[in-house]
């Protein structure tokens, strides 16, 4: 059986501080790997829509619309069109609130949108991921059940093998506490750029907006060459035993259903 898997958290150049594959590059990936999903996350915007949108339409690819949020990070796709209306509504007025240095979206404000919308654990900014890595399984359950108590079935949980550290036990540990809950859990692979060669390149661009240098003896290094847009034969490979991982990419991509009307913008 041929494996299938939807791209569900990819950065485009337009995250400004991450992110390195252009809005082309990631169209053509997903074709040259029969992807038939993809989901635009780029960090607290939406710069790329458009282009996106236009580009997939024209290469068949099924385009979902979300947004990456911080300060603890959560992944929100749009299921409707009033979903991706609301979403973008409210990183809008995040961006317009000088309260904080980047953007922040209130979480009552993202209950308010529960009807249009899938959210999505979080990677390693994530607060579950937090709170499991300082062995606080009980503050994490208690995070996961308010997010159910709002989203339900439209809550997933998420893992990643990137080679970065902590991702292996964040999975032994998720992995039980989804079982036991009946919680979907996804497997992302957190794009950045296209192929493995293009992480030194994608280091200078951190580096460039970060105000750092590649030599610095005390640079955070957050990313790994693993960032890269993999076939779903690789992601297979990557999460071998573990099948409704990646099925289960493509069941929330079917449940995205956005259309926009490009002339609008």
């Amino acid at each position: 059986m041929k494996n299938v898997f939807s791209h569900l958290r990819v950065s485009s150049e337009y995250s400004i501080t991450q992110g390195l594959l252009t809005i082309n590059q990631i169209v053509e990936s997903a074709v040259k790997h029969s992807i038939p999903s993809v989901a635009l996350t780029d960090r607290s915007n939406m710069f790329g829509l458009v282009k996106f949108f236009n580009k997939c339409e024209g290469s068949s690819i099924r385009v979902i619309f979300d947004d990456d949020e911080q300060s603890h990070e959560l992944l929100c796709l749009a299921k409707t069109n009033t979903g991706h209306k609301n979403l973008m509504r409210i990183i809008s007025s995040a961006h317009n609130n000088y309260s904080y240095q980047s953007p922040i979206i209130n979480f009552k404000d993202l209950t308010k949108l529960k009807d249009d919308i899938i959210v999505i654990s979080g990677g390693k900014d994530s607060h579950i991921f937090e709170l499991l890595k300082r062995n606080k399984h009980e503050d994490a359950e208690k995070k996961i059940e308010s997010f159910l108590k709002v989203f339900d079935d439209d809550f997933i949980l998420e893992v990643q093998k990137t080679s970065r550290p902590d991702e292996f036990e964040y999975f032994s540990n998720i992995l039980p506490i989804a079982t036991a809950k009946g919680i979907p859990l996804i497997a992302t692979n957190d794009v950045l750029f296209e192929k493995p060669d293009d992480f030194d390149t994608h280091e200078t661009k951190v580096c460039i907006n970060t105000g750092k240098t590649l030599n610095d003896p005390n640079r955070e290094k957050i990313f790994s060459q693993e960032q890269f847009f993999k076939s779903s034969d690789d992601m297979a490979k990557l999460f071998k035993g573990f099948d409704s991982l990646i099925e289960n990419t493509n069941e929330i991509s079917k449940k995205c259903n956005v259309s926009i009307n490009t002339k609008q913008y």
